[in-house]
């Protein structure tokens, strides 16, 4: 084990000031309102379901098949972004693509 010397000791200078943040503070504000933001895309996205009878029962029983056509295109651009950065076989669950690379069989 390596003991420091007493003249090592004395040659740290402590550090009285934290440097100012790149962002000037606002990092933690992105964040939250990121967090936020998903909050509720994925709330509405997943439960949809939940929400189309009420949405039904507000716009009328003939709004059905385009209500339920919105609840299909947010899914689907929901997962443009990973679609255009991973290729097609992104939207597939990762276990299933996992499995396929390593040469697996399906349980």
């Amino acid at each position: 084990m390596h003991s420091a010397s007493a003249a090592s000791l004395q040659d740290v200078v402590p550090v009285l000031e934290l440097p100012p943040p790149p962002d000037g503070g606002w990092g933690w504000a992105v964040v939250a309102a990121s967090f936020l933001c998903n909050l509720v895309l994925d709330g509405i996205a997943y439960s949809f379901g939940l929400l189309l009878p009420h949405l039904v029962e507000s716009f009328g029983p003939g709004s059905a098949p385009g209500l339920a056509w919105v609840g299909s295109l947010l899914a689907g651009v929901y997962q443009v972004p990973r679609i255009a950065k991973k290729g097609y076989n992104s939207i597939l669950p990762d276990f299933e693509v996992a499995g396929n690379k390593q040469g697996g069989e399906y349980i």
